[in-house]
């Protein structure tokens, strides 16, 4: 269910809430030895910047299988490697077998 907050204020006031209540939580008490206290969907945010900026990490399994169906298709390609390296890719080049 979704509800259309201008049915009851207006946009600039309902925003304007949503942030003093945002702003109320993170300034509130923290829990044990936790930092910092994030919102619903902040850490994905977060996380999908830093991807945007730095790239996706894959797991070593990972690596090991793009290599090995790299090999079993006969593809001869350095990007696997590039990437796994950390190497940040601009263009995608692809070449065939």
């Amino acid at each position: 269910m979704a509800i259309d907050p201008e049915l009851f204020m207006p946009v600039a006031d309902f925003t304007a809430r949503i942030d003093r209540m945002i702003e109320q939580t993170k300034m509130g008490e923290r829990a044990g030895n936790l930092a910092e206290i994030l919102i619903p969907g902040e850490a994905e945010m977060r996380a999908r910047a830093r991807n945007l900026r730095e790239g996706i990490p894959l797991l070593p399994s990972t690596v090991q299988a793009l290599r090995k169906q790299r090999e079993a298709a006969g593809v001869k390609t350095e990007l696997i490697d590039q990437l796994c390296s950390g190497e940040r890719i601009e263009e995608t080049e692809t070449s065939g077998p």
